[in-house]
């Protein structure tokens, strides 16, 4: 026990053992299930008809099965012929139109909410049932059962929502904690965002303070055009649409309304608003209405969100005295380095930089040790801030990095078990070297209690604008203007020669007018400059330019997935569980992943040509379910790719980039580019 965490830990096992008490004796399942990566619990039966108590019980991810002439698990005692299999899951659904889809050989049965809806009990060859059915936004029990008489056993049980609502339903996930990690304690169906708690808690299990919520919806706008959002909340609150930002206001506040204006297509766009409330009152309202005009979609606009990356003002120009050359760097030994927490849960390692390092092991959802590094930087700017993972005692996968800079917080997050000894970027953001703003680490993760370490170690900042070569202009910098004398020779036009000398007139070349020069591009001030591969396409293409407008966030990296198909691109992103579909016709959409671990990978009855695939999991639930997606994107190329791709939200529009497939720009109307 000397080398875990001591904290809590009584107070942990003696939950544990409590839950397992409950779970023994109840035997239901539970009602996190939507959420769980095991959500089917799963009784195996020696005989065919479910009798007696059940030989051996398992939870699963998925009803997936082809035993084909095996047994599902001989050592338990189930026979390769004439088994029996129930199968009971508590599981969130959006509102809609459902169809539930049953793959046996032979015998299955299918309840929902106790009513039963596929019933083919008797011996059949593979065969493929199927059953349609309405169901309201929440959870909902399903039980599945199965039995197999002699020779092959198949069961693969699974379904596809063909339609939904018209109204706005969201999907919301409370948490209690106000950082929104870890499993949710309450899911639930909500038909609007228009809350004032005051002191209360949202629902009994919602902790009164200190809770985050997260609201997801799928919203068909009523027609192109601009539309105005606006947030009012006590504390802090931020939206998306279609994974671009589309407002901020993420800090402890009193009321405070933000407001942003969008083009959107008339089409389902996916919206995800975050809310977190700390101490005190509690309120928090989430609404739009369509604009008076209807701009062309070359030319959407946003409106300045307060306390935005959009809002605040940035300071200097190319002309200021030049950052000192060296690199900033905050070792886990200099001044401006700090610890908290607990001294007993705190380690030390001979490794990292400089050759020490600390570490600790994670928590759940609560805060115990943090640490925060400070710089000292000579002037404010852009710069791209690293963090040392160190090679030992570095394993967690969801190291949360917190860049406080500008009045502002930006997060990032590190698989640190795949780095050893390795400077990583976090990313390049503005701070105005008020020797107030810091990179924050603490131990919180979402994993299983004191089940990794995170190991906490040096951080370096890097001029990303001084030095010989700017890589980014200040947006405050007057731009150089066009010189007024024309770039290459001049040439001098010569007159006529009065008397012809020899024979023959030597003929007068033609005077050459001067060329000027190509101006240099008057590039708009933004609050925030697109740098790297996303500024080279955004100040070298006016058009591009023209029609992105502005970034409304620093640009960011997830982790994500990349397919390619005969007609388009799929993309996913796992910070917003996004999907986003580019077709070759030029048009785009994005769409919620709404694919759990307990929904089927694929489609056993869909088989693709030789040479190409049908997409799985995420992808493949939008290709077969949303209308229209298979028919434009036809069948994948490759396989499913995972990545570290960079995004960055434009008033316009959305920029992404793969190191394979290069820079892909989403405008808001629908339409995209491709740079490589």
């Amino acid at each position: 026990m000397s080398a875990m965490k001591t904290r809590q830990m009584a107070g942990h096992l003696a939950i544990a053992a409590i839950l397992l008490v409950a779970c023994l004796g109840a035997m239901l399942p539970s009602a996190s299930k939507a959420q769980g990566p095991l959500p089917w619990r799963a009784e195996y039966f020696n005989n065919r008809n479910l009798t007696g108590q059940p030989v051996f019980v398992q939870n699963e991810a998925a009803i997936d099965h082809a035993w084909e002439n095996n047994s599902p698990n001989t050592s338990a005692g189930i026979p390769f012929d004439g088994f029996s299999v129930r199968w009971t899951a508590l599981m969130w659904f959006d509102a809609g139109t459902y169809l539930f889809k049953a793959y046996t050989d032979d015998g299955v049965r299918l309840w929902v909410d106790g009513q039963v809806r596929i019933d083919q009990w008797r011996d059949q060859s593979v065969t493929l049932n199927q059953q349609q059915l309405s169901l309201s936004a929440g959870n909902h029990s399903v039980r599945v059962e199965y039995y197999d008489n002699i020779g092959n056993a198949t069961a693969m049980v699974w379904w596809e929502r063909i339609s939904g609502p018209t109204s706005t339903t969201w999907r919301a996930e409370y948490f209690n904690n106000p950082w929104l990690v870890g499993e949710p304690v309450l899911v639930r169906g909500e038909s609007e965002i228009n809350y004032d708690w005051g002191s209360n808690a949202p629902a009994p299990n919602v902790s009164a303070n200190n809770f985050s919520v997260r609201w997801t919806s799928t919203v068909s706008f009523e027609a192109s055009g601009t539309y105005t959002f606006s947030a009012t909340s006590e504390d802090g609150v931020r939206a998306w649409v279609d994974g671009g930002l589309l407002l901020e206001g993420w800090r402890d506040q009193s009321a405070t309304t933000v407001t942003a204006s969008r083009y959107v297509t008339q089409a389902p766009h996916p919206v995800i608003v975050e809310y977190y409330k700390g101490e005190g009152t509690g309120s928090v309202k989430f609404s739009w209405q369509r604009g008076s005009g209807t701009p062309a979609p070359s030319g959407p606009t946003q409106t300045p969100v307060p306390g935005s990356p959009t809002q605040t003002p940035v300071p200097g120009s190319p002309t200021q005295t030049p950052v000192p050359s060296g690199d900033i760097i905050v070792d886990d030994k200099s001044s401006g380095f700090s610890l908290g927490g607990p001294s007993s849960s705190w380690y030390e390692r001979s490794v990292g930089y400089n050759g020490h390092s600390y570490w600790t092991y994670n928590s759940d959802v609560q805060a115990y040790n943090f640490a925060k590094w400070m710089p000292q930087l000579p002037r404010a700017g852009n710069y791209q801030v690293y963090a040392f993972v160190p090679k030992q005692q570095a394993d967690t996968r969801s190291a949360r990095y917190r860049l406080s800079h500008n009045g502002q917080e930006h997060s990032y997050w590190i698989d640190q078990s795949v780095y050893f000894d390795r400077w990583v970027s976090l990313g390049t953001y503005y701070f105005v070297a008020n020797g107030n703003e810091y990179v924050y680490l603490d131990d919180v993760t979402g994993e299983p209690y004191a089940s990794h370490k995170i190991g906490f170690d040096a951080v370096k900042f890097v001029s990303k604008e001084g030095g010989v070569t700017p890589t980014s202009v200040p947006p405050t910098a007057t731009p150089a203007a066009p010189t007024a004398t024309p770039v290459g020779p001049t040439a001098t036009a010569m007159p006529p020669t009065a008397t012809p000398v020899g024979p023959t007139a030597t003929p007068v070349p033609p005077t050459r007018t001067p060329v000027p020069p190509t101006p240099t591009p008057t590039l708009p001030a933004c609050p925030i400059t697109p740098i790297l591969g996303f500024g080279g396409v955004w100040s070298s293409n006016a058009t591009v330019r023209a029609r992105l407008g502005c970034p409304v966030e620093v640009e960011n990296s997830h982790w994500s997935a990349e397919e390619t198909f005969v007609g388009g691109y799929m993309f996913w992103r796992s910070d917003l569980l996004l999907v986003y579909a580019m077709y070759g016709d030029g048009t785009w959409q994005s769409f919620a992943d709404t694919w759990q671990n307990g929904d089927l990978e694929w489609d056993p009855m869909i088989v693709p040509p030789s040479g190409l695939y049908q997409p799985k999991r995420g992808f493949g639930k939008v290709w077969r379910e949303q209308p229209g997606v298979r028919d434009k994107l036809g069948w994948a190329t490759s396989m499913e790719r995972g990545l570290g791709a960079d995004y960055q939200g434009y008033q316009g529009g959305l920029m992404l980039w793969s190191d394979l497939q290069g820079i892909f720009v989403l405008y808001n109307d629908g339409t995209w580019s491709h740079y490589r």
